[in-house]
């Protein structure tokens, strides 16, 4: 009985660990399996993941990049079309001149090497344990990353607006209108409903299109916008409005001068508003301020300057005075006028002016420690025209002798604003569609890249940075170290990091712009590595573009072709006490075909600006004709 007992215990023993060992393998095979389940090499995707439509997973990175290459070329190539019934609205995604690669601006630009990077840190991340659990679960339940992309949004929302203006209704208060006769009289002009497009969900649109790399069309929506103040609410303030304009006349008064303003002029600067549902009657700010701008400012306003100043023998010189200026203050006079029309207040008012003195004189720039030059950066902008010239010299001298004041943040924009021809700029004639039109710009990158150059040279840390969309040969060699601008943006933008005052100095001698930092050394070590350039891409077939300006048959080709290709070079800053400072720029240049016109007796076809055309441009050698906008109508929703 007992040898029985023992012979089933020990049975029961080596089931056991038969069971065990058969767990213990299981386990080991289910382990295994899922280590090959989940094994990553090197420079593979992970599988499950996914960028827009594209299911990247067991890619090679060098197979993943061919394919969102080529799938973000043909969705920046195409554009984007806003549609909304028989409207077309393209958006490409570099705004340019049809002739100047110089003139451009980048609304959307993918980064396929970026893109590839973030898809392949997907399941990289952590220990070894959390490696395989995030494969495990990309391998179940997948994943979709968005690509990498610059999408300026304010260039964007300024494309659609100017394409889409003229076919939405402005929304229009009532108000109030006076009108002369044997007396004067105030009518009651209704108000209007309106209707625009919405342009945030355009743009959340946009986005979503650009996350999943899709270029099919997107669906423009309209708001209906109602008036603030009805007819009837403005009829309340008839009597109001009389009961001033009885008083008569105001005047503005500066030492012997006066202004004065007849009731009719003044009557006509009011508005109907309404606040905490209540209506009142204002003043409109913006009537008054160009009032005062055109009829009283040149009498009794003059501009403020600053001097500027040169380093000549190591000693810092004034070459150009300051000039204090007289202001009018708007504040103040807005609120007396407001005061003296509907609160019973003096109609006669005095013009409250303040004198703003130039804060920098030679003894205080001498205590600034400007002893010494920081750094230096050249351009040469040889075969240039002579309109691009004039600009360059115009931009450049709006630098010289500018102090830069420690922890300032400079911005090129600002600095040569108002760029037009009150400014002293020249315009240049671009191409757009088949018609030759004037744009100013043509050179004030040749200012903000020698800019940059000299920024580097001097250790300064770069906020805002954006490489041109196509190569310009004027800032090669070397490739990649150059900085486009177009107002309002990009921008080129720095800050004085440093404890000290800066001065800039610009000149031009012969054919080379040359910008110099003079101020005071702390110590800082400056290294920047060579660009290194590849992915080159061959320029497209030259494009063949009417124009009535050239005798018939004559052919003027204006802008060589030039290969894209893809920039990169580093920046670091070691500073006195070790810290240090990297920053890495990028630039991913589009290829440009030849342009070329040719003198025509007729067009074509009739031809526009081209603002609602895919392209300004063919993608041949073929006569370029732009498509043509729909007549503007009245659009209902």
């Amino acid at each position: 009985m007992e040898e029985t007992v023992e012979k089933k215990v020990g049975g029961f023993r080596w089931s056991l660990w038969l069971v065990v060992l058969a767990f213990f393998l299981f386990v080991l095979f289910i382990a295994g399996f899922l280590a090959l389940l989940v094994k990553l090499p090197e420079n593979v995707v992970a599988r499950g993941v996914t960028i827009g439509q594209i299911d990247l997973g067991g890619l090679t990175k060098e197979q993943a990049e061919k394919i969102i290459t080529r799938q973000t070329d043909a969705v920046e190539n195409q554009g984007v079309s806003f549609v909304y019934k028989d409207i077309n609205l393209n958006l490409v995604s570099i705004k340019h001149s049809v002739t100047n690669p110089e003139i451009s601006a980048t609304i959307f630009d993918y980064d396929p090497e970026g893109t590839i990077k973030r898809a392949l840190e997907m399941g990289r991340k952590g220990n070894n344990a959390n490696q395989i659990i995030t494969r495990l679960y990309l391998r179940l339940f997948g994943i979709k990353i968005d690509p990498v992309y610059d999408l300026s949004s304010e260039e964007a929302s300024r494309f659609l607006k100017e394409g889409l203006f003229s076919y939405e209704e402005s929304t229009q208060n009532a108000f109030l209108k006076v009108e002369n006769g044997q007396i004067l009289k105030v009518n009651v002009v209704g108000e209007v409903a309106g209707k625009s497009f919405d342009y945030s969900i355009a743009l959340k649109d946009l986005q979503k299109r650009l996350n999943n790399l899709d270029s099919s069309d997107i669906l423009l929506h309209f708001n209906n916008t109602t008036p603030e103040v009805t007819k009837a609410e403005a009829e309340k303030l008839v009597p109001v409005l009389m009961e001033s304009l009885s008083k008569g006349e105001i005047i503005l008064q500066s030492g012997q001068k006066e202004f004065v303003i007849k009731p009719l002029e003044w009557g006509n600067w009011v508005e109907v508003t309404k606040e905490n549902k209540q209506v009142k009657l204002v003043v409109k700010e913006d009537l008054l301020k160009a009032y005062l701008q055109d009829k009283i400012n040149p009498e009794i306003e003059s501009e403020f300057e600053e001097a500027k100043f040169v380093v000549e023998n190591g000693k810092v010189k004034e070459f150009k005075s300051g000039k204090e200026g007289q202001k009018i203050n708007i504040e103040l006079v807005f609120k007396a006028v407001q005061e003296a029309l509907f609160n019973g207040g003096e109609r006669k008012i005095q013009l409250v002016t303040e004198v703003v003195q130039p804060g920098l004189t030679l003894d205080k720039v001498n205590s600034f420690g400007i002893k010494e030059l920081l750094g230096e950066g050249r351009t040469n902008f040889k075969g240039s025209p002579t309109n691009r010239r004039k600009n360059i010299a115009v931009g450049a001298a709006a630098f010289n002798g500018i102090l830069i004041a420690p922890n300032e943040v400079v911005s090129t924009i600002s600095k040569l604003k108002p760029i037009d021809d009150t400014n002293g700029y020249v315009p240049e004639l671009v191409i757009k569609g088949n018609k030759t039109t004037p744009e100013f710009g043509g050179g004030l990158c040749q200012v903000s890249t020698t800019f940059f150059r000299a920024v580097l040279a001097s250790g300064l840390p770069v906020l805002e940075r954006a490489a041109h969309a196509y190569r310009v040969s004027y800032y090669e060699p070397p490739v990649g170290i150059d900085a486009t601008i177009y107002d309002p943006a990009p921008d080129f933008k720095f800050v004085n990091d440093t404890v000290n005052y800066i001065l800039v100095q610009t000149r031009i001698e012969g054919d080379v712009l040359i910008f110099e930092f003079w101020g005071t050394k702390d110590g800082r070590v400056i290294k920047r590595t060579d660009p290194v350039v590849n992915n080159f891409k061959s320029p497209p077939a030259p494009k063949l573009i009417e124009t009535l300006t050239l005798p018939v048959g004559q052919k003027k080709c204006t802008e060589k072709a030039h290969a894209g290709a893809d920039a990169l070079f580093y920046y670091t800053v070691t500073y006195a006490d070790g810290s240090i400072k990297n920053q890495e720029f990028k630039s991913r240049y589009k290829p440009w075909g030849e342009v070329c016109m040719i003198g025509v007796e007729k067009l074509s076809e009739p031809t526009v600006e081209g603002i609602f055309s895919a392209s300004s441009t063919s993608s041949g050698g073929e006569t370029l004709v732009p498509s043509i906008p729909p007549v503007p109508v009245t659009v209902s929703p």
